[in-house]
């Protein structure tokens, strides 16, 4: 770390950013990044330019095929550059061959690849730029290059689920740790893996993901807009199909629960690799009645489908934070999750919901019964989810951003 660097806040209103990140493509069809761009929204408006950079791969091997072949049927969008109000986005390409990127040579190769991209891009459009903020370790890599080449501060956010960053710490690395080392600010989503960035870098704050308010709040009617039954206990979860989001255990808790009363619909939002697999859980376990994967739904649509529920569920093995607990809990909703490494810093009473372990599906399942014998209150949750708006988290952020 620089010492000189802390002289003055730094005045961002005639400053460029540049964000390294996943980000969503025009349409809203692509949710990947979405917490990115939904937290730019409001920075934004603190900048004269920003741009944003997502790395694309393409590989002669046609995406379709190997989707197929990884048994992932996603819908995976074309990603095309776009511009709105003050933020330029871009989706440079660069060759990646999967089956080859384990090779120590090749996964060298791919990196060279992928920084001449961004680079390329640079340059092509002669982006200027102030600051850098990369979201997760693989985009800070990118990102200290540009540092080091154009004597620019970066700050990196760490969105790695909890498994994901330990994996990271205990690699032996030196890769990853010189990222973290050359960061002028790390930012962590949650506390608990501050002290351990700490042994790398001792400029570290912990600020979680945020939401908007505009869009998360308690809705009229929801039920009847989105055509649910009104005599049913709507169990809601919302998450990609994939198996660290622990699916095939609320699927097998919602078996038992039925056994005790028939009266609930689980809904289960989201697309993903192992659709398949969970709709022949669903089957054999004869729940088509009570549980439905009724797919992807349109960022828009989700605070509606939130608030016709009674009970949000997030099964997840494992997440770096969780905002979408926070999303319903802004509609007024209790939350029933995991202790996954993201939802106890954020269902911290009683009041709010319950936690059970992550794998076990007999505690899901006394967890979602209790919280649907439980009485409420809506205000008291929605209150709470106050200190998590994009416009209080922000304000965190843009301090990390003046002190550089």
């Amino acid at each position: 770390m620089d010492e000189g660097i802390y002289r003055q806040k730094m005045n961002l209103k005639d400053k460029n950013l540049l964000v390294i990140s996943p980000f969503p493509n025009k349409d809203g069809r692509d949710v990947e990044g979405i917490f990115v761009k939904n937290q730019l929204e409001v920075i934004k408006d603190n900048f004269k330019e920003v741009t944003v950079i997502h790395l694309v791969s393409f590989s002669l091997i046609p995406s379709f095929v190997y989707r197929i072949f990884r048994g992932n049927f996603r819908y995976k969008p074309i990603k095309k550059d776009y511009k709105y109000a003050n933020v330029s986005v871009y989706f440079p390409r660069y060759f990646y061959f999967p089956i080859l990127y384990k090779m120590p040579i090749v996964k060298e190769v791919f990196e060279i690849l992928r920084i001449k991209a961004v680079e390329g891009i640079i340059k092509k459009y002669k982006i200027k730029f102030d600051i850098i903020h990369a979201h997760f370790t693989s985009s800070g890599h990118y990102g200290v290059c540009l540092k080091e080449k154009y004597q620019k501060p970066i700050i990196i956010t760490i969105h790695e689920s909890s498994s994901w960053f330990l994996e990271e710490y205990n690699s032996g690395d030196e890769k990853i740790y010189d990222v973290w080392k050359k960061a002028d600010f790390l930012i962590r989503v949650n506390k608990k893996d501050v002290q351990l960035l700490r042994e790398y870098n001792k400029n570290v704050v912990s600020i979680p993901n945020g939401f908007d308010p505009k869009k998360f709040h308690p809705i009229k009617d929801s039920r009847t807009i989105v055509n649910l039954p009104k005599d049913k206990k709507i169990i809601l979860s919302i998450g990609g199909l994939e198996e660290y989001k622990g699916h095939k255990y609320l699927v097998a808790a919602i078996s038992k629960i039925v056994s005790i009363r028939n009266d609930i619909l689980c809904l289960i939002v989201g697309e993903g690799s192992l659709k398949e697999e969970l709709q022949k859980q669903i089957n054999d376990l004869n729940l088509n009645e009570y549980v439905k994967l009724i797919g992807g739904k349109p960022h828009e649509e989700i605070p509606l489908w939130m608030n016709a529920c009674d009970l949000f569920v997030l099964p997840s093995l494992e997440e770096s934070f969780g905002i979408v607990q926070i999303e319903a809990m802004a509609c007024g909703k209790p939350v029933v999750a995991t202790r996954n490494g993201g939802s106890e810093e954020i269902i911290i009473n009683d009041k709010l919901g319950f936690l059970a372990e992550p794998k076990n599906s007999d505690q899901l399942a006394d967890a979602i019964l209790k919280g649907l014998n439980t009485t409420w209150d809506s205000q008291y949750i929605i209150e709470y989810t106050e200190q998590f708006t994009w416009d209080k988290i922000t304000e965190n952020i843009l301090e990390v951003y003046k002190l550089i």
